[in-house]
């Protein structure tokens, strides 16, 4: 393991995964299972991932020493879309991520 990987993090950041079924779900999905086994293999370092839409009742066969999700959503929308934005801020600041990736954002 490069020591440049040593304490550091990826950040994802995406709108919905667990709660709901398409394409993009599937994709993202094949993409947690190959960031698993790198990680696994210590080929890249753990990843913070936000979830916007999905809450803690979802199946998230993903979590792990490797993969920690944090789940957004509220009711009413746009306190998730607040806490969201805050966690994104305060993650860069303090965690200063090596690489954010955000998925299919509308």
């Amino acid at each position: 393991m490069s020591s440049n990987h040593r304490n550091k993090v990826n950040l994802l950041a995406f709108l919905e995964i667990f709660s709901k079924e398409g394409g993009i779900q599937s994709y993202v999905k094949d993409i947690f299972r190959g960031y698993q086994s790198l990680a696994s293999s210590k080929q890249v370092p753990p990843a913070d991932i936000l979830l916007l839409r999905d809450d803690r009742s979802s199946i998230n066969p993903f979590e792990s020493e490797k993969l920690k999700f944090s789940y957004l959503k509220t009711k009413p929308v746009w306190l998730g879309r607040l806490r969201m934005a805050a966690t994104l801020l305060l993650l860069l600041l303090w965690r200063r991520p090596q690489q954010v990736f955000c998925g299919h954002i509308n």
